[in-house]
């Protein structure tokens, strides 16, 4: 029965459709609340090479807005231990992006992100995890989220 083949491309073939399919999950998922994504989460979605193809982005949808307690879903809302599992560490990260390099700035505001996220403790014992001054950590979140709510 293969008299009309219809050839449909991964997910990780057409990122142009990504936000729009995760967008479409959210609202399915989630219609009485309006929920939408940071530009981190944004870029994280579009790098993201989704190897269990449209399930693992409805799952991600789904685990998000669990994990989301406000209107807004951040990268660490999308990321959980099967997408960057402890043991990865020194693995290539072609393994969890497409191959597009992103700009040094991006990078680090997802990692910090997700470094809140995980951390338990104070934002001066995370600074000092992360090499940084308080200082620099207070001045780093602050821009991120100044940019966050642009």
């Amino acid at each position: 029965m293969n008299a009309f083949p219809i050839n449909i491309p991964s997910l990780r073939e057409r990122p142009e459709d990504i936000i729009l399919l995760a967008e479409y999950f959210l609202l399915k998922l989630s219609p009485n609340k309006k929920i939408t994504f940071d530009k981190g989460a944004k870029q994280f979605l579009q790098n993201y090479s989704f190897p269990g193809n449209i399930r693992e982005l409805r799952n991600m949808m789904d685990r998000a807005i669990l994990l989301c307690d406000s209107q807004v879903i951040s990268m660490h809302h999308l990321t959980s231990d099967e997408i960057f599992p402890q043991e990865s560490t020194q693995q290539s990260p072609s393994k969890y992006f497409r191959g597009d390099i992103l700009p040094l700035e991006e990078l680090e505001q997802m990692y910090l992100q997700w470094a809140v996220s995980e951390s338990n403790g104070s934002k001066r014992d995370l600074a000092e995890k992360l090499g940084l001054t308080p200082r620099t950590l207070y001045r780093k979140l602050k821009e991120i989220k100044s940019q966050v709510e642009e």
